[in-house]
């Protein structure tokens, strides 16, 4: 509840007339108007020396208040519309006098009675206006010495408001900008088809432009999720329109900010001696791994409640899975396997499931601890009756649980059961072939590392296989299958991968291409080496990146010849193409022309050498790490990269690889880093320049310290010259917004 110790506020002649005492009181009579269903007040009294007042019955804003007062004498005659007009921030009560009658109105000091009508704008004046009238000279002599006094109170509400950025406009605006470092334009962004880029313009920055980019500033800011999301979008759901800064630029969409889901997806393997190597497999088997169907060995030192619970387990996994000779897996693998299978039982599938492989001292990095193992495919029909059957009860709450968390997927497009093995926490299920499916506990998708020794040298490779290990890397494998479908869809025509003898074959067969092509390969944003010179050193170079981190691809003859005389439509789909390629997550691009006039695009899952293009950011890399387990550890050199050297140690150790990947996906690429934010808005969603300015700025100022604001989903969303399709500024381009904030100045360096 608000107390006002001033009532009156700037109605300061009624104060005055209630402390009037004594014979005085009779001298300064004050009455308030009603008015009538019509709109009409009456003075249906012969008031004695009498002044009509018209006051705000509400405070004034920022806009000023107008009235028109129509006063009808008692005889009928009708006095000339007399004009009232109240300044902004004018407080509630704060009059004007509208009316003194003069002598014709008088008899004596009395005057004739009057009715009074107020038209404010167009609308009844009931809810705007209150009416006073009055009485005496001393009436009159205290409205003439208060007067001032509401002025002042006036003056001083404008004051205030314009020290709150929410009222303040003209110079009050700029006095602020002043304090915040933040001066008024005096320029618009435009777009400069000729250029195609943004440019300025002539042009004074409006009051409300202007305010809405000090609000960036204004406020105290801790710059933690939640406060970047309220300036960016405000409040509501993230199905609501737009309620923070951008709405007040007409943006409706909401913006979407991502933070890191990246994961650490791992590999391990064992080096050393074999002897110990085998040794320490068979270790790990007696005291380690669990035998589906076999009790707990009692070399064991467990309590007696969990050898019970652990004989209990493998008992049912014998029962939900059937399993090849000699089975051994790691205790967090079983348990999982135990939800699957009670899952599959509660769902009313009795068949077992069959398990092709477990642990295997030759199995290398994915089954020679026993943390992995292949499953079969399971027929198409048993995943549909377990996808329909989703509801059921009767069995323990985990597991009850764990199905209503689970979103059946059909079996055309899930034959590996992905979406019942990930509900029960086996984060990997990584498709081997059409028939077997490879499932493990730990995050390691398709990451393997492979061991070759050649003259006494252990050469050790990190390879992400994508599905079905096709040997090239993830990234490449799955861009290339995207590329692929964006290739068709702008009819283009298909390309030619080549691989092995083939890939080496084009490559030595590069030369330093026409003028042309060089012509058509830079107005497709990409570079390509001009001379002999460079397109030796550059296959040289080439040939010493791993071979699974890079694919070649031999584009259309048709096209190819094309493009090495200029032309201007195989220029467009060449374009198209490094667009497709960019958009599919593909590192780096760089193309060769051939002797047999043939042109060759190389695509990498890391930065090539030579004249490449980088078309993303290569954000990180494998990392190899030692864990002693016997003996000397040895050491790997590099520690990064998809390759490194192991210098043998005196007993054994574990080797492991250490890779960046999403969360919850299979899919390494589009993952936001640490320390990064994504910020995007809707893909149907086009920005205009000054509301893609205002964003830069906002996550300019709003992002947490040490913390990347990646904005290149904003930055191919601009609709710059307003034709209703994006205009897409590249990340060399990235910085073509103006600061809002500029840097200050010492008095020393003034």
């Amino acid at each position: 509840m608000t107390v006002l110790p001033d009532a009156a506020r700037g109605a300061s002649h009624l104060n005055a007339a209630a402390h009037l005492s004594g014979p005085f009181a009779g001298g300064a009579r004050v009455t308030k108007l009603d008015f009538d269903a019509a709109g009409i007040a009456y003075v249906d009294w012969q008031a004695r020396l009498p002044l009509l007042l018209v006051a705000p019955r509400v405070d004034v804003g920022a806009t000023e208040l107008a009235g028109t007062v129509k006063i009808v004498q008692s005889s009928g005659e009708v006095i000339e519309p007399i004009e009232v007009r109240f300044a902004r921030y004018t407080e509630a009560g704060a009059s004007v006098l509208a009316y003194r009658p003069g002598p014709p109105s008088m008899i004596g000091d009395h005057a004739r009675e009057f009715t009074v009508e107020v038209d404010g704008g167009g609308e009844h004046a009931e809810p705007q206006f209150d009416l006073f009238v009055i009485e005496g000279n001393l009436g009159r002599l205290l409205y003439v010495a208060t007067a001032e006094k509401m002025r002042l109170r006036r003056q001083a509400s404008e004051l205030f408001a314009m020290r709150q950025l929410a009222a303040a406009d003209g110079r009050a605006l700029e006095r602020i900008g002043a304090d915040l470092g933040v001066p008024r334009f005096d320029t618009k962004l435009v777009w400069d088809a000729t250029l195609g880029l943004p440019t300025i313009a002539a042009a004074t920055e409006a009051d409300a432009d202007y305010r809405t980019r000090l609000a960036i500033y204004r406020p105290l800011l801790r710059a933690s999720r939640r406060a970047v999301d309220e300036m960016a979008n405000g409040p509501g759901a993230t199905t609501d329109p737009n309620r923070g800064l951008p709405a007040q630029l007409g943006m409706t969409a909401r913006v979407e900010i991502e933070e890191s889901d990246t994961e650490l997806v791992i590999a391990m393997r064992i080096v050393g001696a074999e002897p110990q190597r085998l040794a320490y497999t068979a270790f790990l088997r007696k005291t380690i791994l669990l035998v589906p169907g076999a009790p707990v060995a009692d070399i064991r030192l467990v309590p007696r409640s969990e050898r019970a619970e652990t004989n209990a387990l493998c008992v049912r996994l014998a029962t939900t899975f059937t399993w090849p000779a000699n089975p051994a897996i790691a205790p967090a693998l079983a348990r999982a396997l135990d939800r699957v299978g009670k899952c599959r039982t509660a769902l009313g599938v009795t068949r077992p499931w069959k398990v092709l492989r477990t642990q295997d001292d030759a199995g290398g990095s994915r089954y020679e601890l026993g943390l992995g193992i292949d499953l079969e495919v399971p027929p198409a029909g048993e995943l549909a009756a377990l996808g329909q059957k989703h509801v059921v009860s009767g069995t323990t709450p985990e597991i009850e649980a764990l199905i209503a968390s689970m979103t059946p997927v059909p079996a055309a497009q899930d034959l590996h059961g992905r979406w019942l093995l990930e509900a029960c926490l086996l984060p990997t299920v990584h498709s081997l072939d059409a028939t077997k499916t490879y499932v493990s506990h730990l995050v390691t998708h398709g990451l393997s590392i492979g061991e070759t020794v050649a003259n006494g040298v252990t050469q050790l490779a990190a390879t992400w296989n994508a599905p079905n290990d096709s040997g090239p890397d993830a990234t490449l494998v799955l861009a290339l299958e995207d590329a692929d479908v964006a290739r068709a869809s702008a009819g283009v025509a298909a390309w030619t991968l080549l691989t092995g003898a083939a890939e080496q074959a084009g490559w030595a067969a590069a030369v330093a291409p026409p003028a042309g092509l060089v012509a058509a390969v830079t107005e497709a944003a990409i570079h390509i080496a001009t001379d002999a010179v460079a397109t030796t050193k550059t296959i040289h170079a080439l040939a010493a990146v791993p071979n699974e981190l890079v694919l070649t691809l031999q584009l259309d003859a048709t096209l190819a010849a094309k493009l090495a005389t200029h032309d201007a439509a195989a220029t467009a789909q060449l374009l198209q193409l490094v667009i497709a390629f960019q958009r599919a997550g593909v590192t780096s691009l760089l193309p060769l022309y051939t002797s047999a006039n043939q042109l060759l695009l190389v695509i990498g899952a890391v930065s090539l050498p030579g004249a490449s293009t980088l078309l993303t950011v290569e954000k990180s890399s494998l990392r190899w790490y030692v864990v002693p387990i016997a003996g000397a550890p040895g050491t790997v050199t590099p520690a990064l990269g998809s390759r490194t050297t192991w210098s043998e140690g005196e007993g054994i150790s574990a080797i492991v690889v250490i890779a960046p990947g999403r969360r919850g996906t299979p899919d390494p690429r589009g993952r936001v880093a640490p320390f990064e934010l994504r910020v995007s808005v809707p893909a149907t969603t086009l920005l205009e320049l000054e509301q893609y300015e205002l964003l830069m700025n906002l996550f300019d100022r709003a992002h947490p310290l040490g913390v990347v604001v990646n904005t290149r989903n904003l930055r191919q969303q601009i609709d710059g010259n307003d034709d209703g399709t994006a205009e897409p500024i590249s990340t060399a381009l990235s910085r073509t917004y103006r600061p809002f904030r500029q840097p200050r100045r010492s008095p020393i360096e003034e």
